[in-house]
């Protein structure tokens, strides 16, 4: 019988909870999207035009979180 498991367990995969817990922050949740429409009015901060309230003024992929502070609202062109 092997014991090596009980005496030592392995680590719960902690990568993947860091990154669901990331993935998680990073979201923006409704009622940030529905704010920041109504701050920016529904239109792109850059050229006016329709837009979805979905851009992050820091990047996701460098640790912007999905808070209204850093949430804006911008059209499909401007956001590309």
């Amino acid at each position: 019988m092997d014991t090596s498991n009980l005496l030592f367990p392995k680590p719960k995969d902690t990568k993947r909870n860091v990154k669901q817990v990331r993935r998680k922050a990073c979201e923006i949740p409704k009622q940030v999207r529905m704010a920041v429409a109504i701050r920016d009015n529904g239109k792109c901060i850059f050229c006016g035009k329709a837009g979805i309230s979905n851009a992050h003024l820091v990047k996701r992929s460098q640790g912007g979180l999905g808070i209204e502070e850093n949430i804006f609202t911008a059209c499909p062109e401007c956001h590309y």
